[in-house]
């Protein structure tokens, strides 16, 4: 206690202050911290949703892919040239989207996703449409019915049944890890909630600190010299003001018991002034009296000679 009373009272503010200050930058430090991380596994999700259209996506398009076919193969049976070439140039639209696809899911970059899902379900694409649906698309455009069919239920078949189950092996890892994402995230924003409430707890605490520091080291030490300022001005210089230690109001205390032992002093020194001169009168009045009586008497000497 003693050595509080010893700091300046500017001194102790500036270092609330810091404190304070250092408290809500590394809470707001923290919090943005925070939303970096949230921002990432935000991206992260979004990548792996977005990946997982593609996927998806190339499924309907191989089976959009196939139906044109085999519209196509249904009307060169009618000999209906006219849905052929249309139905063929459907097919010959989504093949390209498809092998830019693929090419372009290779390329791209799949986070914390494991290379053997990545491999697998690219590998499985890829079977599928070299070895199935485009010599499919080869055999329909040479109007070969037979190795159309054949092909489809020879290759086509066992191979999408294999890029399905990747796909669904593919999905079920992206749900894991949107799943661990979102752990993360409601930890992230656990962990914010914890550091923000546990800042408004401190800065309350350093409220009332500084507030009791206040009222103890300046309120009422000020009270106490207003008080002995009083007294000095009714007129009791017998009792000085108890330390108040170093800071500022301590400083004022030294000067104030100088001043009032200085009153004092002055104040002795009128008392014996005041003695001296009224002992001074005093003989000053018995030698007047005196000598009065001496001359009634030399008077009354003189009547009588």
């Amino acid at each position: 206690m003693r050595f509080i009373r010893n700091i300046k009272i500017r001194t102790a503010l500036i270092l609330i202050l810091i404190a304070f200050s250092l408290l809500w930058a590394g809470a707001s430090g923290f919090a943005l911290y925070s939303l970096k991380q949230l921002n990432q596994e935000l991206g992260v999700t979004h990548t792996f949703l977005h990946y997982g259209y593609i996927i998806n996506g190339a499924n309907a398009q191989y089976y959009r892919a196939i139906t044109a076919m085999e519209r196509a193969m249904g009307g060169l049976g009618k000999n209906d040239t006219g849905v052929f070439d249309l139905e063929m140039k459907a097919t010959l639209a989504e093949l390209d989207s498809l092998k830019n696809g693929l090419s372009q899911f290779k390329a791209i970059d799949h986070g914390n996703l494991d290379s053997a899902t990545i491999d697998a379900i690219y590998n499985s694409s890829f079977n599928l449409y070299n070895s199935a649906v485009l010599p499919m698309f080869e055999s329909a455009k040479a109007k070969n019915t037979n190795g159309f069919e054949t092909i489809k239920a020879d290759k086509y078949l066992p191979l999408m049944r294999d890029f399905s189950a990747a796909i669904d092996k593919y999905n079920a890892k992206i749900i894991s890890l949107n799943e661990e994402a979102n752990q993360r995230i409601s930890q992230w924003l656990v962990w914010c909630q914890y550091i923000l409430i546990s800042g408004l707890l401190i800065s309350v605490l350093i409220m009332l600190t500084t507030d009791r520091y206040l009222v103890n080291f300046l309120v009422k030490p000020l009270n106490r010299v207003k008080a002995h300022l009083e007294s000095l001005a009714q007129g009791v210089l017998d009792r000085n003001i108890v330390d108040q230690g170093k800071n500022c109001i301590g400083q004022l205390v030294p000067y104030i018991n100088k001043m009032q032992d200085n009153w004092a002093k002055t104040v002795f020194e009128i008392r014996n002034s005041a003695d001296s001169i009224y002992r001074g009168s005093s003989e000053i009045s018995v030698g007047n009296t005196d000598l009065s009586s001496r001359t009634e008497e030399q008077a009354s000497a003189l009547e009588e000679t």
